[in-house]
């Protein structure tokens, strides 16, 4: 008889959890990014930007910013890779742009160099790499330079690791990212670090999905401590009553299909450090 479930980093598991907590009325409050869940149901939320913000900034920034009209699209053939390249080429067609390449992979293959062959020839002005991992994606950027591509690289949000930033410096250097910059000034997130750094003795890893879990922690205390003990009483918190609320990832609120809108910043890795793009 559960009644909430705070889970899903990842889209595929939310997706396919979706279907069954929206089914049984349960509610799912989760941190994953895939477009798809703005339509998984009335009793899906998430405290972290969709993909189409990411998506809309790194066309804006790339045709407005950069001048760029050739842009190459190398993505992971699943449902968080897939949601976030469909978000972004319409985005940049309605730009009067062109997409020159756009080709998927399979999650096991390790040998792009042939589809990277294919794309180098069509002679994109930026390269949007799109894995569901790191570990896949630093494969694609350790090929991209083997073969020379002089494009500039944009990469999807689940590259983004800091310490592999510092570490492979070289590999990153000018890569384009998205980020939810946490203000560790704020007196929440403040407070959120300074619990776990006293619970696990180390700052979190990827902090902004731990501020998101965080969040989405507090955000249902708040709720059940109003007396909202059902998952549509809730929900329905959740649309009546949340407004400017400040969490840890800053001030949010949800829009009408339970995604919580979130600032969203551009950085790009110089010398293994990060560098925010205005």
């Amino acid at each position: 008889e559960v009644v909430i479930i705070l889970s899903g980093t990842c889209s595929s598991e939310t997706l396919a959890a979706g279907e069954l907590t929206q089914a049984a009325r349960v509610l799912l409050l989760t941190s994953a990014t895939s477009s798809d869940i703005s339509d998984a149901g009335d009793l899906v939320f998430r405290t972290y930007p969709a993909d189409d913000f990411e998506s809309a900034l790194m066309a804006k920034y790339a045709d407005e910013t950069l001048g760029y009209d050739r842009v190459a699209l190398i993505s992971e053939n699943t449902d968080f890779a897939q949601t976030l390249r469909q978000a972004f080429i319409p985005d940049w067609i309605a730009r009067e742009n062109n997409v020159v390449f756009d080709e998927a992979f399979e999650t096991e293959e390790t040998d792009f160099r042939t589809l990277l062959t294919k794309l180098k020839a069509a002679n994109p002005q930026a390269v949007y790499v799109i894995p569901e991992s790191l570990a896949t994606g630093e494969l694609v950027l350790k090929q991209l330079q083997e073969l020379r591509v002089s494009a500039k690289v944009f990469a999807a949000k689940s590259m983004f690791d800091s310490l592999a930033f510092a570490e492979n410096p070289s590999l990153y250097e000018g890569v384009v990212l998205s980020e939810v910059k946490i203000d560790e000034e704020n007196e929440v997130t403040a407070g959120m670090i300074e619990s776990y750094e006293e619970k696990y003795g180390s700052t979190p890893e990827f902090a902004d999905i731990t501020a998101s879990a965080y969040d989405s922690f507090n955000l249902v205390t708040e709720a059940m401590m109003a007396g909202n003990m059902t998952a549509e009483a809730i929900a329905a918190y959740f649309n009546e009553s949340i407004s400017d609320w400040e969490g840890s990832l800053g001030t949010f609120n949800f829009d009408e299909n339970g995604d919580a809108l979130i600032d969203l910043n551009l950085v790009e890795v110089k010398s293994g450090e990060l560098v925010e793009i205005e």
